[in-house]
């Protein structure tokens, strides 16, 4: 038998998506989900379909508290909460078509001021799997980041490559960010300032603003970090200040973020490092700097060097244990 939350999706004249559904009376009901049939698409369009329907039946049944208090209750927690667990159960193209369609819905409801803000800016995007990032002992980092030229070059092939992950490892900055790093954000006095970031089409633009601050900041640059710099800029073909300091296969180019895994498993082989069942990838370096830092600087400061606008983000980089 049939529930009333159960629905189905069906193209009618026109090519527009509809949706099906019965209410608890068992009265059938029939509504336009807005959505037109997109030929090119492999689905025609029918998962947009499916999160508009979904949001239409909502609105027409009754709410359960519980279930929602049941959801809410641990949602910061990420590596505990149960409702995060079932999304990523379900799939990575699930989940990030219910994050997508919520922000929609609560992004018109804040431009309606239907509510102060939305929630979502506060909270991490969907990650693209279920694991959980572990952390680099300071042990393996001090083999993967040896302190002479030659025996750094052993490791990372180039001191681009070497600069690169160094720069990430002792500023906590993200991959995007370190891409779009020009000589002029080399500040003197040890200093390293963040105001781009490369977007997923690989253009380069200002920081988003979600779980971020959205807003310039400055980071400490360590004197290792600063003497690899030095010691890459002598080298590099590009050096003025506009150049970018981490290039790809032109002047103007970010380096290609699908080449961060091979540098970054390739010089955990050759320092040594046995990985084991760790999972360990370039932003697990953020998560380092995150965990160190938390227990040597206040609460803000870190919030500050990090970009995060919630202290729950910085918990969630956190890995007291490791």
């Amino acid at each position: 038998m049939r529930r009333a939350s159960d629905f189905t999706v069906y193209v009618r004249g026109g090519g527009i998506w509809y949706v099906q559904w019965l209410s608890r009376k068992g009265k059938r009901y029939w509504k336009s989900t807005g959505e037109r049939v997109q030929p090119k698409l492999k689905d025609r369009g029918q998962k947009a379909a499916l999160c508009a329907a979904a949001v239409i039946i909502g609105s027409g049944l009754r709410s359960h508290a519980p279930v929602l208090a049941e959801y809410a209750k641990d949602f910061y927690r990420w590596e505990t909460s149960s409702f995060i667990k079932r999304q990523h159960a379900k799939g990575r193209g699930f989940s990030r078509a219910w994050a997508n369609a919520l922000r929609r819905i609560l992004v018109e409801a804040e431009s309606e001021g239907l509510i102060l803000r939305n929630p979502l800016n506060h909270v991490e995007p969907m990650g693209k799997g279920g694991r959980v990032r572990d952390v680099f002992a300071l042990e393996r980092l001090r083999r993967m980041f040896p302190p002479g030229q030659e025996e750094l070059v052993a490791v990372w092939k180039t001191l681009k490559y070497a600069a690169l992950f160094i720069t990430m490892a002792t500023t906590g900055i993200r991959e995007g960010e370190a891409r779009a790093l020009q000589w002029q954000h080399v500040l003197p006095d040890g200093w390293l300032l963040v105001e781009r970031a490369v977007k997923i089409d690989g253009t380069i633009g200002p920081l988003k603003k979600r779980e971020r601050t959205g807003e310039p900041r400055v980071v400490a640059l360590p004197s290792r970090a600063q003497e690899t710099l030095n010691w890459w800029r002598q080298e590099s073909p590009f050096a003025l200040p506009n150049d970018l300091i981490f290039f790809g296969d032109r002047a103007d180019h970010p380096l290609n973020r699908r080449t961060f895994a091979d540098l970054l498993n390739g010089a955990i082989l050759k320092a040594g490092v046995v990985r084991g069942a760790r999972y360990l990838t370039a932003h697990s370096l953020r998560h380092t700097y995150n965990t160190a830092m938390r227990r040597a600087i206040p609460a803000d400061t870190l919030m500050a060097l990090m970009g995060h606008r919630d202290s729950r983000m910085s918990e969630h980089y956190d890995h007291p244990r490791s």
